[in-house]
């Protein structure tokens, strides 16, 4: 095992052992625990040596789940995946996989139907094809689109409709 005399410390690795096997987390989101419940430094360093070597937390895993679970069930665009793993100090080589894990067919599904209902929700008797756009574009950025995707998607969309 891991060699931690102080018993908090000890409470502390039993939590985050059962905390980690039961949910992802990163060495982030580990690290903010372990500060929380006012573990040492050093004690953390040690805790997330551990973790690390037996599998409990791992930083790539945790961004491929992350990505995969953002763009489909709370249908977030990458750019704004990006930004919550840069928050969790993922490193951008991490991330770039783990967006790349992502199926593109998939995710541009995903944004068309995302633009369909937006489209229908919004009352088209009193908006112009430009105010529509401007709105669409907005509501794709709001939600972390690219921008190169969203217009060719927008512009697809509104040629069909106009």
């Amino acid at each position: 095992m891991i060699e931690i005399k102080n018993p908090e410390s000890k409470k502390a690795l039993i939590r985050i052992l059962n905390l980690c096997s039961r949910q992802e987390k990163c060495s982030f989101d580990v690290d903010k625990k372990l500060i929380d419940w006012g573990i040492k430094t050093v004690e953390i360093e040690k805790i997330q040596h551990y973790l690390r070597e037996n599998n409990f937390v791992d930083d790539e895993r945790y961004a491929r789940m992350f990505a995969r679970e953002k763009a489909t069930i709370y249908k977030w665009g990458k750019q704004k995946i990006r930004f919550q793993l840069q928050m969790k100090n993922i490193d951008s080589q991490t991330i770039d996989q783990a967006l790349n894990s992502i199926d593109i067919s998939d995710y541009e599904s995903v944004i068309r139907k995302e633009i369909k209902k937006k489209m229908d929700s919004l009352k088209r008797k009193d908006i112009t094809a430009l105010n529509l756009k401007n709105k669409l574009y907005n509501f794709c950025m709001q939600r972390g689109y690219e921008i190169d995707v969203v217009k060719h998607i927008i512009d697809e969309m509104l040629n069909k409709v106009i």
